[in-house]
Parts: C-alpha cells; sequence; structure tokens
C-alpha cells in the first residue's frame, strides 16, 4: 500500500516473538516481510542480514518457496544497487522453483527482474527471448498483477529494439493491467516505468 513505514512498525511489533513460532515456513514468511519491510525504508544492510540468515537457515527443510522469494528481494536489492549480474543470477535461481499455480505472482516478479537485468548487461537479443517466453507464459494466467509485469517487460523491450508507437502501446497496456491489478505498489511500478533509449524522458508521461 505504499505505507513503508506503518509495515516496519508492524513488523518491530512482532520481530521478538518470531522464535515463539513454531511452524518453519510461517517463520520464514514473517523474516521474508521483515526484510521487504527494512528495504522498503532504506536499510538495506539489515534487510540483507535478514535474508542471509533466512536462505542459510538452520531448518532441515527449509521452505523452497520462501527461499525462492528470498532471492527474489535479494535481486531486487542488487539491480538497484548496479549488480545485474548478481541479480540476474538470483533471479535465475528463483525462477524454476516458483512452479505451482499458488506462486505465480512471484514468478512473474522474478521473471521481470531477469529482464530488466539483462537489459543493463546490454544482453538485448537473450533479453527478447526472455520476454517471449515470459509473455506466453503469462497469457495463461487470469492475474493482473502477471499480466503487469509481463507487459512491463514487453515495453521496456520494445522501447530498445522497436518503434515508439510499439513501446507506447505496450506501456498503455501495462498501465490497463495496473489499474486492474488495484495494488497501490503496481500502479506506482507501472507510473515509474524507465526505458533505456534515446528518446528523451519525457517520452512516457
Amino acid at each position: 500500500l505504499l505505507r513503508p513505514l506503518e509495515a516496519l512498525q508492524a513488523s518491530d511489533a512482532g520481530w521478538a516473538e518470531r522464535n515463539r513460532i513454531s511452524d518453519p515456513q510461517v517463520r520464514e514468511a514473517f523474516e521474508n516481510g521483515r526484510a521487504d519491510a527494512l528495504a522498503a525504508n532504506g536499510r538495506l544492510d539489515e534487510a540483507r542480514v535478514a535474508l542471509d540468515g533466512l536462505i542459510h537457515s538452520a531448518d532441515p527443510q527449509p521452505d523452497t518457496t520462501q527461499l525462492a522469494l528470498a532471492r527474489i528481494s535479494e535481486a531486487d536489492m542488487d539491480l538497484d544497487a548496479g549488480d545485474a549480474a548478481t541479480a540476474l543470477l538470483l533471479a535465475r535461481q528463483a525462477l524454476p522453483k516458483l512452479s505451482i499455480a499458488e506462486d505465480e505472482r512471484e514468478r512473474a516478479r522474478a521473471w521481470l527482474l531477469v529482464v530488466r537485468a539483462l537489459h543493463r548487461l546490454d544482453r538485448v537479443d537473450e533479453a527478447a527471448r526472455e520476454t517471449d517466453a515470459f509473455t506466453t507464459w503469462a497469457a495463461a494466467s487470469s492475474t493482473p498483477c502477471v499480466a503487469l509485469d509481463a507487459a512491463l517487460a514487453q515495453a521496456e523491450q520494445r522501447a530498445l529494439g522497436e518503434s515508439q508507437d510499439a513501446a507506447v502501446a505496450a506501456y498503455e497496456q501495462a498501465m490497463q493491467h495496473a489499474t486492474d491489478c488495484g495494488v497501490p505498489l503496481a500502479l506506482r511500478d507501472a507510473h515509474t516505468l524507465e526505458v533505456r533509449t534515446e528518446t528523451p524522458a519525457a517520452f512516457f508521461p
């Protein structure tokens, strides 16, 4: 809901009690949420410590989905920090671990990170192949937020290699999916779409 301080306050309230949670999957989900709240408030070092602790957990069978989500969060931070190679590696590690229907929203998030990392590495042809595969997979989903991430990947890819009209059309489609998704964070992501192109920054509204 774009209220990161409140998210962190809610996390703080329960953090001291986390060891009382007997279900390891619930505890790992809480730790992932804690890391996201820290990152959203700019406390990146603490977020990484929380994620590293989850990834290297002493639990004999850590939850596969939660480990994948931790890698996605780390990939997101690495991409923002300019380390596209590490972001690509982590996002690709997460993708195959998110294969069930309940994980499709996070799988889409990981796939978008893969495409964006490839763009940052100037591997445009490879990014185009990933975008096509992502779009084909997303077409089978009825989840608007999944469609949004696929449309964002398309818009960013088209802005690099096609006409302005094609990129604008994909951007407008992304905006519609963001509206359908109805999540403030998704709307923000669509509005702040960054396109690496020689076109002036005013290309998108």
